[in-house]
This record gives C-alpha cells, sequence and structure tokens, in this order.
C-alpha cells in the first residue's frame, strides 16, 4: 500500500534541487550496423543520485515482477518515517529480443530499472530532440554539398542495367534498425536518430516513420 503526505514530498522537492544532469557515458551498437547511442546505465545513475536521496533522508526500492513475456518494475520512494512513493509497474517486453531467456529477462530487467528510475524520479537525461526540424534542414543544406558518403569507382565496361530499387526497399534495413533502437526507449532513439545521414532523417519524417517511432520508443 502507497501512504504519500507532505513529508516525502518536500524531501523529494529538496533532493531534486540538486540532482545533476545523468552523464550518457555508454555506448550501444544498434542492429549490427555502424551506428551507435549513447546511455547511462542503471548503476550510474544509482551512483550520481542515490547519495543525494540519502542526504534527505531517502532511500528507494525497486520491485521486479514478471507476467508472461513482460517484466514489470515497480520505483518505491521510502523516507525515514517510513512513508512511501510509489512509480507504478512499468513493464517491459522480452518479445523479439535478439537474447533468449534468462539474457533477455535481464536485458530488459536492466532497462526497466533504468527507465522507472530515471522517469519516476524527474531526472535530466538524454539529448535534446530535434523532432524533425534539423532532418529538414540537413536535407536542405544536402543540395549543395557533396553527399557524406563515398561514390563507388565506375567501372571501365558498361555495367548491366540495375534493377529498380524503391525507396521503401532502399530504406528498409533502415527501419527495422530504428525498431530495434526503440526498443531502448525514447532517449535511445533520439540519439540514433541524431547520427543518421540528411537523406535518411528526410525519408523517416517524410514517411511519418519519424513520429511513429518516437511513440514506440515512448511506449517501450
Amino acid at each position: 500500500m502507497t501512504t504519500v503526505n507532505k513529508n516525502i514530498c518536500m524531501r523529494l522537492i529538496d533532493a531534486q534541487k540538486e540532482f545533476p544532469r545523468i552523464v550518457q557515458d555508454q555506448e550501444a551498437k544498434a542492429f549490427g550496423s555502424g551506428r551507435g547511442y549513447s546511455y547511462a546505465n542503471i548503476s550510474s545513475c544509482l551512483d550520481t543520485i542515490l547519495p543525494i536521496l540519502n542526504k534527505h533522508g531517502l532511500a528507494v526500492v525497486q520491485k521486479t515482477t514478471t507476467e508472461e513475456d513482460r517484466v514489470g518494475i515497480e520505483t518505491v520512494l521510502v523516507s525515514e518515517e517510513g512513508e512511501t512513493l510509489s512509480s507504478g509497474v512499468f513493464f517491459v517486453t522480452t518479445a523479439g529480443l535478439q537474447q533468449k531467456g534468462v539474457q533477455a529477462f535481464g536485458s530488459a530487467v536492466t532497462y526497466a530499472r533504468r527507465y522507472s528510475f530515471v522517469s519516476f524520479l524527474g531526472l535530466s537525461y538524454g539529448e535534446e530532440d530535434d523532432d524533425g526540424r534539423q532532418a529538414s534542414e540537413d536535407a536542405y543544406k544536402g543540395k549543395a554539398r557533396a553527399p557524406a558518403r563515398t561514390a563507388a569507382p565506375q567501372p571501365k565496361q558498361p555495367a548491366p542495367p540495375a534493377t529498380q530499387v524503391s525507396e521503401e526497399e532502399k530504406y528498409f534495413n533502415l527501419v527495422e534498425e530504428a525498431k530495434r533502437v526503440c526498443l531502448d526507449g525514447l532517449e535511445a532513439y533520439k540519439s540514433f536518430y541524431s547520427k543518421l545521414h540528411a537523406d535518411e532523417k528526410q525519408y523517416l519524417v517524410k514517411t511519418k516513420i519519424h513520429d511513429q517511432l518516437k511513440q514506440e520508443a515512448a511506449n517501450a
């Protein structure tokens, strides 16, 4: 049972005034490509925030629960007087993860603990989201400069006609890769998106996939 009163809320308010921005000091690769994204692991979050909470007479307990192919984490704030404040249960699915069995469970628990802790305490975490605006600007600027990728040398003999590839097929791997990143949440997707080439950003924005992926990541 959760009991909320003025004392625990005031303690949290005082602690939040001292919370620093969480540093994203870890790098992860996305779906086997050369791209990656930055994040902060749960240990970094706890090492940074727990001393401040303890200073203000607060402790954190994280409870784990399972439900079919989902893992749930409840973050509970406890005061010296025994008052509690709960985040509610945050669920993460293990379906579709590359890892299987215990490894999938462990990955889901680690992510859920970090996300629940950061969001519940209102920590400043991650990078700014350009929300598609930068994609349009980069695409416009790209018309006046050489493409970032080096073109393959032209063959000396005429090459056979290439098979027509649709835009959807061309960017299929990009979309699949982005979906995988979404499993790590909104901040991971923001970091991943910021490192894409201008044409890749433009495609995601133009097809409205960018908005869909952000929603999926926010609900992860």
